[in-house]
């Protein structure tokens, strides 16, 4: 009795520990952290109502709803199974829809003049996503971990302290995705490292160029 008793409390423990890293897993996803950006960088650069709207819609249509839309398209036409895309093939038509959208969005953020995080931040999901659909090839990273890693990094130049804080909750959702076995501990630490040095360098070299 004693045995059973032990095998079931472990298995309740594995179950709940399962359904945690789904709430972190759907919570956490990359265009939850688009969302943020997409409101706390117009809100902290722009002088007004005005640019805040303009540039808030550029951010948050190019990096959120057509992305998602996208997304949602595809797993209606069953060409993703399902909501964590675990085939890494399936993910390429997404990755060059989302490549084409946000490189519009980058130039259209040049043209009107956005804030220079704001045309960090699209450069920078270009050239990501860009990267990304090269390694897919070969590998399938966490983009999970790799926008919240990324997000983590651009803070650390905009808010030191709230990018420590991100970069923690990186680890947690690194974690929930391996324990729902969508990704590898390999896949989930290289998109981290992927997501956090791109956008570094990225930063790093338009903050040189523009100063």
């Amino acid at each position: 009795m004693k045995i059973i008793y032990i095998t079931q409390k472990l298995q309740l423990e594995r179950l709940n520990k399962i359904k945690l890293a789904r709430i972190v897993s759907d919570i956490f996803i990359p265009i939850t952290f688009s969302a943020f950006i997409s409101f706390y960088f117009p809100f902290l650069f722009t002088k007004n109502n005005s640019e805040f709207f303009y540039n808030f819609l550029l951010t948050f249509l190019s990096t959120v709803l057509f992305p998602l839309i996208y997304f949602l398209y595809k797993r209606k036409k069953g060409e993703i199974i399902n909501r964590d895309a675990v085939i890494k093939e399936e993910r390429n038509k997404v990755y060059l829809f989302s490549i084409v959208i946000f490189a519009f969005a980058y130039v259209i953020s040049i043209f009107i003049k956005s804030p220079l995080f704001v045309q960090i931040y699209l450069l920078n999901f270009t050239l990501s996503t860009f990267g990304v659909l090269f390694i897919n090839k070969r590998i399938k990273i966490s983009v999970h971990s790799m926008s919240a890693a990324g997000t983590s990094s651009i803070l650390l130049f905009v808010n030191p302290l709230f990018s420590m804080v991100l970069f923690i909750l990186t680890l947690f959702i690194m974690w929930s995705r391996v324990t729902l076995g969508v990704h590898s501990v390999r896949e989930v630490i290289y998109g981290m490292i992927y997501g956090f040095c791109v956008t570094l360098f990225t930063t790093l070299m338009v903050l040189n160029y523009a100063t």
